[in-house]
Order: C-alpha cells, then sequence, then structure tokens
C-alpha cells in the first residue's frame, strides 16, 4: 500500500479548539515559526518552501475533504518519494515533513 493511502486514511478534521487552548495554539504557532527559520537558515528556501507546501496541502484536505484536495496532497506526498522518503508520521506536520526529508538525505549520504 502507497504512504499516500496511509496519509488519507489518517487526516481528520479536529473538533473546535476551546478558548482555554487558544494560549497553546498561539505558542504552537510561535513555534512553528520558528522551526520555518530555522529551516530556512539551515536546509535553504527551497527545503522550506517543499515542507510549507506539503504542510498546507494537509491542512487544506483536512479542513475541505475535497476530492481535488486530496488528490493535489497525494501528488505533493508522491514528489517525495525521489528525496528518498519512504514514510511519514501522521498528523503531517512540519517538522515531521522536513525529518522525513532530512533522514532520507543523511541516509543517501551514509556509505552502507
Amino acid at each position: 500500500m502507497s504512504m499516500v493511502k496511509n496519509v488519507m486514511n489518517l487526516l481528520a478534521a479536529p473538533a473546535d479548539i476551546s478558548s482555554k487552548d487558544v494560549p497553546l495554539r498561539e505558542d504552537i504557532r510561535l513555534l512553528g515559526r520558528i522551526l520555518g527559520d530555522t529551516l530556512r537558515e539551515q536546509e535553504g528556501v527551497e527545503t522550506f518552501e517543499l515542507v510549507e507546501t506539503v504542510r498546507r496541502a494537509a491542512v487544506r484536505f483536512r479542513k475541505t475533504q475535497d476530492e481535488r484536495d486530496r488528490l493535489d496532497l497525494e501528488q505533493m506526498l508522491d514528489a517525495l518519494s525521489p528525496l528518498g522518503v519512504r514514510s511519514l508520521e501522521m498528523p503531517l506536520k512540519s517538522e515531521r515533513i522536513w525529518r522525513a526529508i532530512h533522514e532520507a538525505k543523511q541516509e543517501a549520504l551514509s556509505p552502507r
């Protein structure tokens, strides 16, 4: 079974966020911005944009559950295969997408 089919089965829209969780959500967004800045600095703009594109597609599909958004996400996930990415942890988050790309690069560089 492809990585894409496994991903599609695990993406579900979250329940509404209560007001008590707003500070936590703000902290998570801050950490996301810090991760984005670090990705650009350490891995370059191209890797950052790839991670961000996949993350946004996953968020869009989770919210809409639209067939076209699912197909777009599948194409993006399939595009990670040539980079050596064989699996992704769920739910799709920037850090997890970056880690999969980074680990695939490291594996490709390590002697066998």
